[in-house]
């Protein structure tokens, strides 16, 4: 009896470890190869507090997404902030909204081209495509593409440059988005590596949730760009604001 009670109680400490190790960040599901993935950024929003921008650059941070808005009017406390502190380290740096599903799509342009100026990121804008934190309201395939092309075409009117999608892969099975092909594909999926979407590989993979960086308190969101140090350049180059 005893010996049952000991092995019970070893695979309690086993889980509890386990749980530990994930929750706080130490273990992740999938790490991205560096030699396939070689250039790693972040995104970012009020969640994160102060940042320490010197402090993230000096880990090898070559890229940041900075919240700027999310549905008709919330405008994102530190957006200004975090925008001026990547910059001020050298690091490229956008600007992404929450697409909400209780406003319209013009209210919700509206509300990012107020934020977010029309020069001087080096970043395309990014609409973040999620059920998580949404609103209760669930449109059709019909009424969600409707609202979000409406979004499209206005971001890309004022910016010259169509915004990327940030997906997460539950979104793309109840939301296929095949009309808008020409759009890069932000993927998160912090379990595997992202399979091509349609033919189309990501342009960026969100891999970790709850990563851990010095200078931010906290968890902070991991990504990588999905190719080479090379293509990352030319991508800059034909990306900037």
């Amino acid at each position: 009896m005893k010996y049952l009670f000991a092995a019970v109680l070893l695979v309690m400490l086993l889980l509890y470890s386990g749980y530990y190790l994930f929750s706080n960040g130490i273990i992740w599901f999938v790490y991205p190869d560096k030699t396939e993935y070689p250039v790693m950024g972040i995104d970012v929003s009020h969640h994160q507090g102060e940042i320490d921008w010197k402090e993230v650059a000096r880990q090898g941070v070559r890229f940041a997404f900075v919240k700027a808005t999310e549905g008709g009017d919330f405008k994102d406390p530190r957006f200004d902030e975090n925008i001026q502190g990547a910059q001020k380290v050298n690091i490229p740096v956008g600007a992404y909204h929450f697409f909400t599903f209780c406003r319209s799509g013009f209210e919700q342009a509206k509300n990012f081209i107020e934020t977010v100026p029309k020069e001087g990121l080096s970043m395309p804008p990014v609409v973040d495509l999620e059920f998580g934190g949404n609103c209760s309201v669930v449109p059709t395939h019909d009424e969600l593409v409707d609202e979000l092309s409406k979004f499209v075409e206005l971001l890309t009117g004022f910016y010259y440059v169509a915004p990327v999608f940030y997906v997460t892969t539950e979104f793309l099975e109840a939301y296929p988005i095949d009309k808008f092909q020409n759009i890069q594909l932000w993927i998160r999926n912090i379990y595997r590596q992202p399979e091509p979407y349609n033919k189309r590989n990501c342009t960026f993979w969100q891999y970790h949730s709850r990563g851990r960086l010095k200078g931010i308190s906290g968890f902070v969101d991991l990504n990588v760009y999905c190719s080479d140090e090379e293509s990352f350049q030319q991508y800059l180059g034909n990306a900037e604001l």
